[in-house]
């Protein structure tokens, strides 16, 4: 079971509710740029939502795969901007979204550089997801 770090930039944020409602999360491969790592069953995903925080987390249905119809890639672009969906349970939603602050560019609690939030999708280590669920469930 791996984890993966999922961000939606602040300027998208209607993209968090599409992804809830879709209960999908989409690669974007236009131009070559997604990930060559891809979620399997029963991986999760942890959410970032750009000037929130983390926001929640989802248990992986299926493994990465194109999408099967228009309805799992609801966001701007489609089909021909997000080739790869990864299928998802229901998305447990934070009860307040947890933000943490950067020094030196990294993530404090985490460590996450901050790059990696600008990338959409990358894997993280169990001991970085436990951290950010310790945080939303004690």
């Amino acid at each position: 079971m791996a984890w993966y770090l999922c961000t939606i930039s602040s300027g998208a944020k209607k993209n968090w509710d599409l992804c809830k409602d879709s209960r999908t999360w989409g690669i974007l491969t236009l131009g070559g740029f997604a990930s060559k790592d891809r979620a399997r069953r029963d991986d999760n995903l942890l959410f970032w939502l750009g000037g929130r925080g983390y926001v929640g987390h989802a248990k992986v249905i299926e493994d990465t795969r194109p999408p099967l119809s228009s309805k799992e890639v609801p966001w701007l672009g489609g089909q021909e901007r997000y080739g790869l969906v990864i299928p998802l349970e229901e998305v447990k939603e934070f009860s307040k979204p947890t933000m943490l602050k950067f020094v030196n560019r990294r993530q404090e609690i985490t460590g996450i550089d901050q790059s990696l939030f600008q990338r959409g999708y990358m894997p993280i280590t169990d001991s970085i997801a436990n951290k950010i669920l310790d945080l939303n469930y004690q």
